[in-house]
């Protein structure tokens, strides 16, 4: 059935670019070809399919289908979350190869989290400097990186971005500040840099051309938002909210990742908040994580779709952890709609531990990838914090 699919898929993508080659007349060489497909599919876009057409429905029709094309033609990369302390051990390795056995491709590990500390060692001197470098657990990231491919392995560098509280302490101009001069805290006390400055920017990207350099596939982008609990409105950053909205922030911080890291030729990802797309947008303003303007300038969206993540009562539903199949499928749908216009793959995360779930066991995650499967996604990453994947391994065997 996936064969059948992407054999027509192929047919269509020529079909498509034999129209836009004729009447666009356009020509890319072999090694365009090649570094358009290790960034972002090039696509092109509504205007011109307009100009090919006449008509704008039908250009949006033909640049949509060509975009399912290209999705339907991405390689299904399906894998587990590693920490820096699994990835520098045994443990890693262990789980590799089970992984492989299952029939997995993906790894997808730390290298940097909230703490602020760098896992492995760093070339960054504001990094070391502020004493984050003094918990090198991943000793040779190059090496590891290499192993992971040599298992035919989609490797991929988490890396967190806003919630960093060793430099908002230690760089203290940084930090998002409160309206009486102090550093604005979480309720449980931890601080957050502030989204908009240049200089926190550059810091974040700095770590993901290091993670490039080692020879990662993939760098993924977490907690690329503004904070959401808390005394919120009790947050002062250095724009005017008034003029600026959140989303423009995290827009522009992803486009100017995405000009920084075209010379590595790698793929960018993006974890995004499940929620986000169920709410009309509320969520999406305070975070900052409005898909259809961030999809321009990433490879991946990684929807957070953890059924017990829904709150209780969410969409009508008493207890949304215990119904895996709904919340995943539905969360799926949506992101397919909002980046229907666009070339982006969407990758979920899938819930792989039992938080506030009444039975969770291998058919638990089993419902979860069937349920992306059926709206046609059959990439996804399990998430367990512990790394624990012993009843997961069936949701990498063939769909039931």
């Amino acid at each position: 059935m996936r064969f059948t699919r992407r054999f027509f898929s192929a047919l269509l993508i020529a079909a498509t670019g034999a129209v836009f080659l004729s009447f666009a007349g356009v020509q890319a060489s072999t090694q365009q070809t090649q570094q358009a497909e290790s960034q972002q599919v090039l696509i092109p876009s509504v205007s011109v399919w307009e100009n090919i057409f006449e008509n704008p429905f039908a250009a949006k029709f033909y640049r949509r289908m060509e975009i399912r094309a290209v999705r339907a033609l991405t390689p299904d990369y399906r894998g587990i979350y590693l920490t820096a302390y699994s990835a520098g051990s045994d443990m890693g390795q262990n789980l590799m190869k089970q992984l492989k056995a299952a029939g997995g491709n993906m790894i997808v590990f730390d290298m940097k989290e909230t703490d602020g500390h760098l896992f492995y060692p760093t070339s960054i001197e504001l990094n070391k400097q502020a004493g984050g470098n003094d918990k090198i657990i991943l000793a040779d990231p190059k090496k590891f990186i290499a192993e992971g491919k040599a298992l035919g392995f989609h490797m991929v560098a988490r890396i967190v971005c806003f919630k960093d509280e060793l430099m908002a302490v230690k760089h203290p101009e940084w930090a998002i500040h409160d309206f009486k001069g102090g550093i604005w805290k979480s309720p449980e006390g931890q601080v957050w840099l502030d989204p908009s400055l240049p200089a926190v920017q550059d810091y974040i990207i700095s770590v993901a051309k290091e993670a490039a350099a080692y020879g990662v596939d993939e760098v993924q982008f977490d907690y690329v938002r503004f904070p959401t609990q808390g005394p919120v409105a009790d947050a002062n950053y250095s724009f005017d909210e008034k003029k600026t909205q959140h989303y423009e922030i995290i827009r522009d911080f992803l486009k100017h990742a995405r000009e920084e890291l075209a010379p590595y030729n790698i793929k960018i990802g993006v974890d995004i908040f499940g929620v986000v797309v169920w709410n009309n947008q509320y969520d999406s303003n305070s975070t900052g994580q409005r898909i259809g303007e961030l999809a321009p300038y990433v490879d991946v969206i990684y929807p957070m779709v953890y059924p017990s993540h829904f709150g209780t009562g969410f969409a009508g539903v008493k207890s949304p952890g215990d119904d895996p199949y709904y919340f995943v499928n539905q969360s799926v749908k949506l992101f397919q709609q909002y980046t229907a216009d666009y070339p982006v793959i969407i990758r979920p995360w899938l819930q792989a531990f039992n938080y506030k779930v009444s039975d969770y066991n291998g058919a638990y995650v089993k419902q979860q990838v069937l349920a992306a499967h059926d709206d046609g996604v059959d990439t996804f990453t399990l998430w367990n914090a512990g790394n624990n994947y012993s009843v997961a391994w069936g949701a990498f065997g063939p769909h039931s």
